[in-house]
């Protein structure tokens, strides 16, 4: 039962509208309510999320659900105290590598979620319903340009049998939390599932690197990828990844461009990813030989 609600808006996520409520009585605990944005439907299955919740709640990976209604899109989530994370902290070596660790431990965790995301198969989900919901867009030959080079990729990470393991899919700096003890959570697992890691590292790296922000640069990113895969290869693979990360953030934005009720600039979003992917194509960071 809810009660004597008093409401802070914490942000206004991407996809949905998320804010903070607090003294609402749900188990005497603080929450943060979700409410779902428009269109999210498309993107994510409740049902499947709710599930997935469950199992990453039993090995702490999550924070609790501690309510649902279906009726007014809202979900209510246990309150993880700190901070969304700030450049400062991806340019401090230290808090670096907190965030590179609980990475890892995700992509470590032996959990199986009930859904997986191949992004090569999700493009092509996105693709039809961006040229259903903004034709003209889609019509752009940029946009062709780099559709076919995410095939042409799709044929090199196929060969290479990519290992599936859990994946969070959102690893966006808001969604890492300092908390007071000095320890790094991870909020915000809707878009969670069992995927290929490095697609998951490389969306997280281009997150950092988008054309709005500046969280990393150049040298950052190459600090990562030292965390991450300490003596082990790999990074020709999230070096292909990126583009494919990128054009799926493109789609998305497109879908998104007409009809959304969230306060976001999804066509300058659109517009700037879609610059670096052409650049990358043409650039000796997206080989064009077998990785």
């Amino acid at each position: 039962m809810l009660s004597h609600c008093v409401v802070n808006t914490l942000n206004q996520g991407e996809v949905n509208l998320i804010i903070s409520t607090h003294l609402v009585k749900i188990n005497n605990q603080s929450c943060v309510m979700r409410r779902y944005g428009s269109k999210t439907d498309f993107f994510i299955d409740r049902d499947v999320e709710q599930e997935n919740q469950r199992r990453l709640e039993s090995v702490g990976l999550a924070p609790k659900l501690l309510g649902i209604n279906k009726a007014q899109r809202v979900e209510f989530f246990e309150y993880i105290p700190g901070r969304a994370t700030s450049k400062d902290d991806f340019r401090d070596r230290n808090i670096l590598s907190k965030i590179v660790r609980s990475i890892i431990s995700i992509h470590s965790s032996e959990i199986t979620l009930v859904n997986q995301l191949n992004p090569f198969r999700t493009i092509e989900k996105y693709e039809l319903e961006a040229k259903r919901a903004n034709p003209s867009k889609m019509g752009n030959q940029g946009i062709e340009r780099v559709h076919q080079e995410v095939r042409e990729i799709e044929r090199r990470i196929v060969r290479l049998d990519r290992p599936r393991t859990l994946c969070h899919n959102d690893l966006n700096p808001g969604n890492f939390i300092m908390t007071p003890t000095g320890t790094v959570r991870i909020i915000d697992w809707e878009f969670a599932a069992m995927g290929d890691p490095l697609f998951d590292l490389a969306n997280f790296l281009s997150t950092l690197r988008a054309p709005s922000t500046d969280f990393l640069d150049e040298a950052g990113e190459g600090n990562v990828l030292d965390m991450y895969f300490e003596k082990k290869g790999g990074r020709e693979i999230v070096y292909l990844y990126e583009l494919v990360a990128r054009y799926l953030g493109v789609l998305w934005a497109i879908i998104l461009e007409k009809g959304s009720d969230t306060n976001f600039d999804y066509v300058g979003y659109s517009n700037a990813h879609m610059q670096v992917c052409l650049e990358l194509m043409g650039s000796a960071k997206t080989p064009r030989t077998h990785p």
